[in-house]
């Protein structure tokens, strides 16, 4: 195996794939690759920056389209396929470690999927609260506003909306006020009079918002200032289209290993119909590993629950000495 890392301070939007977002990238181990969950942004996983093995890298890719003049991938094959294209821009072969939340369990799924096809070692899919799907074959299409709205009432009906989320909220408020190229602060001379207007807006609720966990984190590494490159209106156009895909995928029997990181807390409508796998054991070759974690689908990532997912992943890493 060779790695093809980053040196140290070089931004994500000088690479040649922007998805990419160095959480850790230090280290000889094999990088675990994250894929973010539906509306393509990573915040979630900046929390694991200090809580996994000070050897392990860890890398998230968000969702390209995220970027000015890149339309939303219609397909989970077609994004999986510009992921693979984006990890081996770190690491060229196998043994390759893989890992989503929600819709992007889905993609890392579908990622195995295709190195297995190429005769890549895959040790290990983690699957992050991620449902197996039943595809709906030639359904018709939907105009945006009601892919959107489905799509964030199905995130709302699967978090639960407890008091418990709105940490997970205000994040992606915070996020979302960043300035197009990262910037916290700038000059906003020469902007057009609605370009400045908006900046002050994002500046002001920037400052209510300053408190969010994930402001620590962009606030120290500069690297993760780059990571969320979306608006508003592009993350949602983003969210409709991981919507689409996700209902005509169609997901093959795989292979190999799944490790399923579940959460306790799951949506009423859920708890009398899933099985402890998920639906994952019906694909799957070979065992399915489901590991509990504390939280409902959103708090997983929060404190104290994502201590919990990051022990699972490091003792399961160790367990297997990859």
């Amino acid at each position: 195996m060779s790695l093809a890392l980053p040196e140290e301070g070089i931004g994500v939007r000088q690479k040649p794939f922007p998805s990419l977002v160095p959480i850790q990238p230090l280290g000889s181990r094999p990088p675990l690759f994250l894929m973010a969950g539906g509306g393509g942004i990573v915040y979630t996983f900046y929390k694991l920056q200090n809580l996994l093995d000070p050897g392990q890298p860890i890398y998230a890719l968000q969702d390209p389209a995220l970027q000015p003049g890149i339309n939303p991938f219609e397909t989970v094959e077609e994004l999986a396929a510009y992921q693979i294209k984006t990890i081996k821009s770190v690491q060229p072969d196998g043994p390759f470690l893989l890992g989503g939340w929600s819709f992007g369990g889905t993609v890392a799924y579908e990622m195995a999927q295709q190195l297995t096809r190429e005769r890549h070692e895959v040790p290990v899919v983690f699957l992050m609260d991620t449902h197996a799907i039943d595809a709906a074959r030639g359904e018709p299409a939907r105009p945006l506003w009601r892919s959107v709205l489905t799509a964030l009432t199905n995130l709302a009906v699967g978090v639960g909306m407890t008091k418990d989320t709105w940490p997970y909220i205000v994040d992606g408020l915070y996020l979302l006020t960043l300035d197009v190229r990262g910037e916290v602060d700038g000059d906003s001379g020469g902007l057009a009079w609605r370009d400045r207007a908006g900046r002050a807006c994002a500046n002001w609720m920037r400052h209510l918002l300053r408190n969010a966990d994930v402001a620590q984190y962009v606030s120290r590494d500069s690297r993760l200032q780059t990571a969320p490159k979306g608006t508003l209106i592009r993350t949602l156009k983003v969210l409709a289209a991981n919507a689409r895909s996700l209902r005509r995928y169609v997901p093959e029997p795989y292979p190999g290993r799944l490790v399923v990181l579940r959460a306790n807390d799951q949506p009423l409508k859920r708890r009398f119909s899933d099985n402890p796998t998920l639906g994952w054991a019906s694909l799957a070759r070979e065992r399915v590993e489901v590991l509990p974690v504390g939280g409902n689908h959103v708090t997983l990532f929060s404190q104290p629950y994502v201590n919990e997912v990051a022990n699972h992943i490091n003792k399961w890493l160790m367990k297997e000495q990859v």
